[in-house]
């Protein structure tokens, strides 16, 4: 997503940039990364965005879930653990920077600590009821960087 700032973001000048990222990295989908990358990763798109008198809204990761009728076991490349400390790490550095955090994990999570059912067809992604359960945390951000 880093790479894709200029081209998908800045050059659209777009007034705010939500930003939900970092599953992808907890994977390794793109090579081993450690958190610290993560991290870095994450602070260098706020600034480029910011940089560019872009406002930034920083959004929680959703959990993910192992019961899903596809049987998918997300949980082993995306451990709750893991999610959960790059979730704190977002809150606290979107406190920091006083930029809007947007808590999704809590807006789909069940007393598990999984998607809640019904909300993601894969056990990772939201379906259209899991974007409805998340809709009002991110209008509610989008709201307070219009004023």
């Amino acid at each position: 997503m880093l790479v894709r700032m200029y081209p998908d973001v800045i050059a659209l000048k777009p007034d705010a940039v939500v930003i939900l990222a970092g599953t992808n990295d907890i994977a390794g989908n793109n090579g081993p990364q450690t958190f610290e990358m993560i991290e870095h990763n994450l602070m260098a798109m706020v600034e480029l965005a910011q940089a560019h008198d872009i406002k930034v809204i920083l959004c929680a990761l959703t959990p993910i879930s192992d019961r899903t009728a596809a049987g998918g076991r997300q949980s082993r490349s995306r451990p709750p653990s893991d999610i959960l400390k790059l979730n704190a790490w977002l809150k606290e550095y979107a406190s920091k920077i006083r930029v809007p955090f947007v808590d999704y994990y809590a807006a789909v999570v069940d007393a598990q600590g999984e998607f809640r059912t019904g909300l993601t067809d894969d056990g990772l992604h939201p379906n259209a009821q899991g974007y409805r359960a998340m809709k009002a945390s991110v209008s509610r951000a989008l709201d307070t960087i219009a004023r």
